[in-house]
């Protein structure tokens, strides 16, 4: 069991992250299946968006120059430009006007990536039987991914991904929380995992990962 540190308790109580890794116990115990819980608040990464703020601000400075005569020289667009290479671009995430100028399918593409990144840290990649799956929350951008094992995914397509990942989102749209919406993600897999190994008893592989539930900093 991992440590409940405080971020991840803003999302999911003590009492939600013990229900949440029973459930996740039960099916590694009986199935061949490695699964943890990710939460992050890691803004999305999407460095066009700085490109696209640059312009922005020298659209801004050349409209107030025209309006009311300011001079605005050269040096000043060019350390804005400075400010946004050296300075580094994640902390603009936080800005609303940085997330808004990234579109929504650059956002998700940037969890994804996030999610990659959790994936190969938490160990899921180097699971002996390359069994892992990975319900990843980043509760910033209030994008929600499962992430399989390559191998898991082609050898399990009743798994389908795409459908568990929307029946989420769209439990979640609903305004579950996310420690119901993974509860009941996790019964789902259950379920197919029963369908998949009908004969499937407590001989299940040795727990590789025991840290069902993490937080992740990205």
């Amino acid at each position: 069991m991992s440590k409940h540190s405080n971020n991840l308790q803003k999302w999911i109580s003590k009492n939600e992250s013990q229900t949440v890794e029973e459930l996740i116990l039960q099916i590694e115990k009986k199935y061949p299946l490695e699964l943890v819980v990710a939460f992050t608040e890691s803004p999305a990464l999407v460095p066009v968006a700085a490109a696209r703020m640059i312009a922005l601000l020298a659209v801004a400075a050349e409209l107030l120059a025209e309006m009311f005569w300011w001079p605005v020289p050269a040096w000043a667009l060019g350390l804005t430009v400075f400010a946004f290479l050296m300075f580094p671009v994640g902390r603009w995430q936080a800005f609303s006007l940085f997330r808004i100028l990234a579109r929504r399918s650059e956002r998700h593409q940037a969890v994804s990536d996030q999610a990659e990144h959790c994936f190969t840290e938490l160990g899921l990649a180097r699971t002996h039987s390359r069994n892992a799956l990975l319900l990843f929350f980043n509760m910033k951008e209030r994008i929600f991914l499962l992430r399989p094992d390559r191998t898991l995914q082609s050898e399990w397509p009743e798994l389908r991904i795409e459908e568990i990942a929307e029946q989420l989102r769209s439990q979640l749209q609903a305004r579950e929380t996310p420690a119901k919406a993974a509860s009941q993600m996790i019964e789902r897999v259950a379920q197919l995992a029963e369908a998949r190994w009908p004969n499937s008893t407590s001989d299940a592989p040795v727990n590789e990962l025991p840290n069902a539930i993490a937080w992740w900093k990205g």
